[in-house]
């Protein structure tokens, strides 16, 4: 069975409702809220097609041999590294566009953690960073996805399957090419981080008002971290993930998953 036969099975034992839909004839970056872990599974559910989850590389990589194997089983997921400066964040984000490239949709949860309360935050710039290098040379949707899990406890970190009602909403996709056009042709840092921001404040704002909650108009903050982790669960420490071998190795990592992700991909054509 391919990972998406087995989350299309996991699907069968959750109490979740899907509306809306996508006009798949596009590749699409899909963004959406993050109130728990499973959220990293239910996104690729309701979309239904092979798609690639940017996560973290903790919930790919971490030797905690149960989660890792639920997460590697079901989900095609590439690590997003939020910890690790812009080297290691342009390496995941480079990678993620080789996928839009080939026509393979990747999703994304721009607000970067998930956290106990109601409240939708602003989102950071990957989504949009990924989406305007791919849009470069092929149409791309952007598609915002609400996810709305009743009853969630103070345990947002479980990755099993229970009676929660799960209600998951396809939006309509935001027009962005306004803001790519403005990206592409400034050379003032403060207009193009402004470009940067618009296409996914927007889709974050749909998220909200579609779920009728609040949106706050700014970053959630991220969890320290004391290092980062690479591909056989050793973690670099900060010091040192700046040496060019450890870059180097990263970089390889990468490459390597992608190879594999694209030619599983490409045997359920």
């Amino acid at each position: 069975m391919s990972r998406l036969d087995n989350l299309r099975k996991l699907k069968d034992e959750l109490n979740i409702t899907i509306s809306g839909k996508v006009d798949f004839k596009n590749p699409c970056v899909f963004v959406a809220n993050h109130s728990c872990l499973m959220d990293i599974f239910y996104l690729p559910i309701a979309i239904n097609i092979p798609m690639i989850d940017l996560i973290s590389p903790k919930l790919i990589y971490k030797n905690d041999l149960p989660r890792k194997k639920m997460v590697n089983d079901n989900l095609y997921c590439m690590p997003i590294e939020a910890h690790g400066g812009s080297t290691y964040s342009e390496l995941c984000i480079n990678s993620a566009t080789q996928f839009l490239n080939v026509g393979i949709s990747v999703g994304i949860f721009p607000e970067g953690v998930y956290l106990p309360g109601n409240n939708i935050y602003r989102g950071r710039t990957g989504a949009s960073r990924i989406l305007y290098r791919a849009c470069r040379d092929k149409d791309i949707s952007l598609v915002p996805v609400a996810i709305d899990v009743s009853g969630l406890e103070n345990d947002l970190d479980f990755y099993s399957i229970d009676s929660r009602h799960i209600d998951i909403k396809i939006l309509p996709a935001i027009d962005y090419k306004g803001f790519y056009s403005d990206f592409i042709s400034s050379n003032d840092y403060d207009k193009r981080n402004k470009a940067l921001h618009e296409p996914i404040d927007l889709a974050m704002e749909s998220i909200a008002y579609s779920l009728g909650r609040k949106y706050i108009d700014d970053y959630v903050p991220l969890f320290e971290r004391n290092g980062i982790m690479f591909s056989d669960g050793q973690i670099i420490p900060k010091e040192n993930i700046n040496d060019y071998n450890n870059i180097l190795r990263y970089k390889n990592d990468l490459q390597e998953r992608v190879k594999v992700l694209k030619r599983e991909i490409s045997s359920l054509k």
